[in-house]
């Protein structure tokens, strides 16, 4: 009897409460979509059900600070509110690690995915959307299973994840991800990204992410690339369009393990070549395929670049901001001890990162403010304050008025606009990488602009 009114209390405020943070219904047919295609609907009776659990996992990420049993007792708290008489112990923290186990991560897998799906940004760049791929190492925590699963550099005190992102710049929302031992090929995991980029799209790429055969797969996909070259790389101009702005042909080798039966090793690829310097001095060489000067002029394309920072953005955002660690303790992003587990926090944070960017945009449509101008952090902190009222609203009309005030209030979130820095960031002492004072330490630093360099003629 107690069993079925504690499981009675539980779906009711999972249907009446957790269903509806963060705008509700698309996230309970796409929760009940994904536990479907997962197979992973409970074969018995049980108070932690598929549902809850998920929800649960959602919880643990968005109050990482939290032990497991706190973030327990606090949903039991609030679940008070339906039915008064439950206890906060109703569950034990044993029971909901031995849920989460049976759930697995394939089901928040697929929500990720359903929900990544949807999201279709508008074009910022001329007729073209904009993304940026880039990867990033996140260490786990140290057991023999994450050891085995995930491997471990030989100086490492973790084992680490590799993790890599397809990353939408105008609201750094993560449209694909994948994650992989810690020495797979960055390239590779990259590659496997590109079937979730839509036609009429450009990709900013890093300086570890330049190959022949990888630009050609952007030619297979329809889609555009921007990529930033290395000095090894040497490209032969073919036409000089303007300062700094050339057609250049590069000739390279393809990898065996990339090469398709019957294809030559060697691939020759033209491309358009921008040229421009910083104002620090260093010059930077831009490979992409927008050969179209007039339409993309080369200023404007050596602006475009400098958003693959978008991406690293998003990695700050996720791995420090999204989901902050206790003080004290280990740093580490993840609590789980098991490899699934692991997958389980990580495919959360990502979908959680994902319903938060688009809670801030959504915010910023109906009161006129860009995205990419409120605070995360601050959007955090609301939404963990707005959640109690979520679970003890009892009506739809309820449910909405907190929905509206939320809205309101992370519209007035705004990112606090920092002061460049006026010195070079170097020390008295050489140390940790930086480089030493000298004797024009005094003098400000100019904040330059691009300028387009001069390209060679061709032979």
């Amino acid at each position: 009897m107690i069993f079925d009114e504690i499981q009675k209390s539980l779906s009711d405020c999972v249907e009446n409460g957790w269903d509806h943070i963060l705008t509700g219904e698309q996230y309970k047919y796409d929760v009940n979509d994904a536990i479907d295609k997962a197979g992973k609907w409970n074969q018995r009776k049980c108070v932690l059900n598929s549902r809850l659990m998920m929800w649960f996992v959602f919880a643990l990420m968005l109050y990482r600070s939290l032990s497991q049993k706190i973030v327990l007792s606090n949903l039991f708290r609030e679940f008070r509110w339906h039915k008064s008489q439950d206890s906060i112990k109703a569950v034990t923290p044993e029971a909901a690690c031995h849920a989460r186990e049976r759930l697995t991560s394939k089901p928040i897998q697929l929500f990720f995915e359903a929900q990544a799906a949807k999201i279709c940004p508008a074009t910022s760049f001329y007729d073209l959307r904009v993304y940026g791929i880039d990867g990033s190492a996140i260490n786990v925590p140290d057991t023999p299973a994450n050891r085995e699963f995930f491997g471990c550099q030989k100086t490492a005190a973790y084992p680490q994840m590799k993790m890599t992102a397809l990353v939408e710049t105008s609201i750094r929302q993560i449209v694909a991800v994948r994650f992989a031992k810690h020495n797979v090929s960055e390239k590779d995991e990259a590659s496997l990204l590109l079937g979730n980029i839509p036609e009429n799209s450009v990709v900013i790429l890093d300086r570890g992410l330049i190959g022949i055969w990888f630009f050609d797969k952007f030619r297979q996909h329809k889609c555009h690339f921007l990529a930033r070259i290395t000095s090894s790389w040497n490209p032969k101009i073919l036409k000089i369009l303007g300062n700094g702005d050339s057609i250049v042909e590069i000739t390279a080798e393809i990898p065996k393990k990339h090469r398709a039966p019957g294809v030559t090793a060697n691939m020759t690829m033209r491309m358009r070549m921008i040229k421009y310097c910083v104002d620090n001095g260093e010059t930077i060489r831009l490979l992409t395929d927008l050969m179209d000067e007039e339409k993309y002029p080369a200023r404007e394309i050596a602006a475009l670049y400098h958003e693959r920072w978008e991406c690293e953005t998003t990695f700050d955002e996720v791995k420090t901001h999204l989901a902050p660690r206790p003080t004290g303790g280990q740093t580490l992003l993840f609590r789980s001890k098991k490899p699934d587990c692991i997958l389980q926090e990580a495919y959360t944070l990502c979908s959680l990162h994902n319903m938060v960017r688009g809670l801030m945009a959504e915010a910023g449509r109906a009161h006129n403010v860009e995205p990419l101008e409120i605070s995360l952090t601050e959007t955090v902190e609301l939404i963990k304050s707005a959640t109690p009222f979520f679970l003890q609203a009892k009506t739809d009309a309820e449910r909405n008025k907190v929905y509206v005030q939320l809205l309101k209030d992370i519209s007035l979130c705004r990112v606090r606009k920092r002061i460049g820095r006026s010195y070079d960031r170097s020390i008295k002492k050489r140390r940790d990488g930086y480089t030493s004072r000298s004797k024009d330490y005094g003098e400000k630093k100019t904040k330059g602009v691009i300028e387009l360099a001069s390209v060679n003629p061709p032979l």
